[in-house]
């Protein structure tokens, strides 16, 4: 049986996101979904295009939002793809470096994305999507409430851009 994939999206700009965190969320989540993280995961040459690959096939986008979440170029791409794939997006609000960050995000995960895709398979729930930044801070789950449509607050003044792309997520 496939397993879905969640793509977790992140910056480390601000130093609350590191190697070690993103380490240990990939530890606790993988027993039960396929999780691709960049730092963690991608080992290709072509490390750009093998992000975009691997978000493409994800059922789910998971932003680990911090404050320069708004200001990154990949996780603004990331959003825009998963917005044009129509992938359920998720976001884990990050305000401060903590202990605590590991547990929120993986209790998120489970209670969002694990128990999500449990309840849609016995109960036919359906994920809702709007199709523009605004949209994000109004993801709708029919059938169960849920607080996956928690604003969000860096990334809902995100344009859509062409600018050029640079490593540093």
């Amino acid at each position: 049986m496939k397993r879905n994939k969640v793509f977790i999206s992140y910056t480390l700009q601000d130093s609350i996101i590191d190697r070690d965190l993103l380490s240990k969320v990939y530890e606790d989540i993988s027993p039960q979904l396929d999780v691709f993280i960049d730092l963690i995961n991608n080992d290709s040459s072509d490390k750009q295009n093998r992000v975009m690959s691997e978000l493409r096939t994800s059922q789910y986008l998971c932003v680990l939002e911090t404050p320069s979440t708004g200001q990154s170029v990949w996780v603004k791409k990331e959003v825009e793809e998963a917005i044009n794939r129509h992938i359920p997006i998720y976001h884990v609000p990050l305000n401060t470096r903590s202990n605590d960050n590991e547990k929120n995000i993986v209790l998120f995960i489970k209670q969002h994305i694990i128990e999500e895709k449990k309840m849609t398979a016995d109960n036919n729930t359906r994920i809702t999507h709007h199709d523009s930044f605004e949209g994000l801070s109004k993801i709708q789950v029919q059938t169960r409430p849920t607080n996956a449509g928690a604003s969000f607050n860096n990334l809902k003044n995100l344009q859509p851009s062409n600018s050029n792309t640079s490593n540093k997520k």
